[in-house]
């Protein structure tokens, strides 16, 4: 098990084609990318592959700029998720919109599917065959490998650290 912490701008130019690759990860289990400033576009980006992925299970995504249209894409995509089981609740991005009591609504509305999701009545196998949208092909898997490649450089660039530092493993 593993999660990777790409918060606060370590994404830098990577961010949109990894957040398009999460929905083809079979391994990144926990993925926060709070202040990396999305906007709505990453959150579209984020939403699509939310969709689809069958492994995450906790998200942190506060703190970038994301408004209600990027909320209700969002809650769009968290409804068709069988796996993710915790959201961590995005304060900041709630609290500077004007429209926060309708952001709030959407959000309560994730972290009850996420909440949902952890329960043993799901029978996950039997839904996630049923939501399958996409078949992987290699030159996806390619891609996926590539961003991932590419984001640990970046990460190692920018902290000094190596990428490995930023997976947390689980035991």
């Amino acid at each position: 098990s593993s999660g990777i912490n790409a918060e606060y701008g370590k994404l830098k130019s990577d961010l949109y084609d990894f957040l398009s690759c999460l929905a083809y990860n079979k391994k990144l289990i926990e993925l926060d990318i709070s202040g990396n400033a999305i906007l709505n576009t990453g959150a579209r980006k984020l939403a699509q592959s939310l969709s689809v992925n069958k492994t995450l299970r906790k998200l942190s995504f506060d703190n970038n700029q994301i408004s209600l249209q990027g909320f209700k894409d969002l809650s769009a995509a968290i409804s068709l998720n069988t796996t993710l089981q915790s959201l961590v609740y995005p304060y900041q991005d709630i609290g500077s919109s004007s429209r926060s009591h309708e952001i709030a609504a959407f959000m309560n509305k994730m972290t009850s599917i996420a909440e949902k999701n952890n329960s043993p009545d799901i029978s996950g196998d039997d839904m996630l065959l049923q939501q399958q949208h996409l078949i992987l092909n290699s030159s996806e898997h390619l891609q996926l490998d590539k961003a991932v490649v590419n984001l640990y450089d970046n990460l190692t660039k920018a902290t000094g650290k190596k990428g490995d530092a930023f997976v947390k493993k689980k035991r």
